[in-house]
């Protein structure tokens, strides 16, 4: 929504961002050595917060540092929350119909095309680039199913 509008102010260019070079390396390698990272550094930032609000650098009324505190909560809900959706497989009775629906467009397509066709050079073509397509669009969703599984290529990790 927000993607194709220009930015007026550019005062946000100017604010110092946290990243890993702000981090010490100590820091860095015990974070590589845990299996729940998201939950370490949600925990970090939270110490954090509490610590510069005992050492008075952050002064902020308790109400706004309630919401802050609700707020981060709520991100790592959500967090756990999109956890579960790559568990979850697409049911089998829909790639069955999937997969038979293309067995059938397979077998109809040059059936059809040569019905269509005036030249005996355009139906292998049409037959080719369409259960092609088909079947490419098919072998994509199935390797969408599950990015993150790390099992081949195209596994995002």
């Amino acid at each position: 929504e927000l993607e194709s509008r220009e930015v007026k102010d550019r005062r946000a260019h100017q604010f110092e961002l946290l990243d890993v070079h702000g981090i010490d390396t100590e820091s860095i390698r015990s974070l590589a050595e845990v299996n729940n990272r998201p939950e370490v550094v949600f925990q970090w930032v939270q110490g954090h917060i509490v610590n510069m609000i005992q050492t008075e650098v952050l002064n902020i009324p308790s109400p706004l540092l309630t919401r802050v505190f609700q707020d981060l909560g709520n991100g790592m809900a959500k967090y756990h929350l999109g956890l579960r959706f790559p568990d979850v497989p697409v049911p089998y009775p829909y790639i069955a119909v999937a997969e038979m629906t293309l067995y059938a467009h397979a077998i109809m397509t040059p059936i059809v095309s040569i019905q269509w066709s005036a030249t005996p050079f355009l139906p292998p073509f049409l037959t080719f680039v369409l259960v092609f397509t088909l079947w490419s669009l098919y072998t994509v969703a199935g390797e969408l199913e599950n990015p993150f599984d790390g099992g081949d290529v195209n596994d995002l990790d």
